[in-house]
């Protein structure tokens, strides 16, 4: 519960600035079966519909290759096992407007604490736990790329690749 609460102030911080970086319009698709909406009270809900957004995520593939088209495929291992809790706080911070943090109490001085409570949590520096019915965590783990994904992009635009898109 605490762990859910805590990923939650991550959604209700951040969300707004990464729906608002529009990446889909940048040819940057992403896959993560978790989505988080404001319901009609202003409270976030969860919709998980895996097999659906699987259907799409393999649907944007097929929309998006052509025969000839160059395609990197990579793979992470162990991904969730590694997402760094220091470097997780500090896209947080990245991430949100200064004015959300101060809503849910989060000042320079309280993110040693937040990281002390996810070592302890997690009972170690690296790790999220992971499973279809850990929504928080399949937030954590597309929240934790966001900036690879941009950096993949600006790679293959910078060299002779022409970007088409990112799945």
């Amino acid at each position: 519960i605490l762990y859910t609460a805590f990923g939650l102030v991550f959604v209700e911080c951040s969300m707004p600035l990464i729906e608002s970086l529009n990446f889909k319009s940048k040819g940057i698709h992403s896959f993560f079966p978790t989505r988080f909406i404001h319901g009609r009270r202003r409270e976030w809900e969860v919709k998980n519909k895996y097999r659906e957004e699987y259907a799409n995520f393999t649907k944007k593939l097929i929309d998006e290759i052509e025969p000839g088209d160059v395609v990197i495929k990579t793979d992470i291992s162990s991904y969730f096992e590694n997402i760094n809790h220091k470097r997780l706080l500090e896209l947080l911070d990245q991430f949100s407007p200064t004015s959300s943090l101060r809503e849910h109490g989060i000042k320079e001085e309280s993110y040693e604490h937040l990281e002390f409570y996810l070592d302890n949590l997690m009972q170690g520096k690296l790790g999220v736990p992971q499973g279809r019915k850990n929504f928080t965590s399949d937030f954590f783990g597309y929240f934790y790329l966001v900036l690879f994904d941009n950096e993949i992009r600006s790679l293959c635009e910078s060299s002779t690749l022409e970007f088409k898109a990112c799945v």
